[in-house]
């Protein structure tokens, strides 16, 4: 597995949900993201492994998507502010 193998080279392991904008969707159904985002953080207390809830801090402000997952320059640029200090504290709890 993943995990094994980051274990197995001193490798931190982070799970991270994943935020979506609320649109219609044509394919996936609003219900599947929040399962999809309870399995992450399910997954990731099982392994004992970092994870960070993007989804909730992240925000359902349009301008961050260009449709419901891919982010625009504005998302990037928010998905990095928030992760940065979440890798950030990992990195020091390893030193």
């Amino acid at each position: 597995t993943i995990s094994a193998v980051c274990k197995m080279h001193g490798i931190s392991l982070l799970f991270l949900t994943q935020p979506h904008f609320e649109l219609k969707p044509k394919y996936v159904t609003l219900q599947s993201f929040q399962n999809y985002n309870a399995a992450i953080l399910e997954q990731s207390e099982k392994l004992h492994t970092y994870s960070f809830d993007m989804e909730k801090y992240f925000g359902k402000d349009r301008k961050y998507f260009y449709d419901m997952v891919h982010y625009t320059p504005e998302g990037i640029s928010r998905f990095a502010v928030l992760l940065e200090p979440v890798v950030r504290n990992i990195k020091k709890s390893k030193d």
